[in-house]
């Protein structure tokens, strides 16, 4: 029995070394991979924000993920992408008012949850 767990444990082992020098060979590395996708992913949305004519200044904000009171939201989910944490509606006398809420995304090397308010599509406040 003894025999049997040692060679199941063996055979485990190897074929997880085989994996491991199948991706060396072909050039591949998880952390790689995960590089090349996020490095893909940003270089589409900062062409996206480059296809719009918001204006030089607004365009080099969206890019740095800068965001101003007074963006639309189209300009806010340019920058920033969906709300990861969802979106809050509240409706109150005055109307329809919306918070966006940024989980914490450690591929972007973001750090704190982030809430955005916006008023009939406009930023009017926001929480870092």
């Amino acid at each position: 029995m003894k025999q049997i767990c040692l060679l199941i444990i063996l055979i485990m082992f190897l074929g997880g070394c085989m994996a491991t020098e199948k991706n060396k060979e072909q050039g591949q590395s998880y952390q790689g991979t995960w590089k090349d996708r996020r490095d893909e992913r940003e270089r589409l949305r900062v062409e996206k924000i480059r296809s719009h004519n918001w204006g030089t200044r607004i365009e080099s904000d969206l890019i740095n993920r800068y965001i101003r009171i007074g963006m639309t939201k189209q300009q806010v989910r340019a920058s920033m992408g969906s709300p990861n944490g969802g979106i809050n509606y509240t409706t109150s006398a005055w109307g329809q008012d919306e918070q966006w809420v940024y989980r914490p995304d450690p591929m972007l090397d973001r750090y704190g949850t982030k809430y955005y308010y916006f008023k009939n599509g406009v930023l009017t406040s926001y929480q870092d």
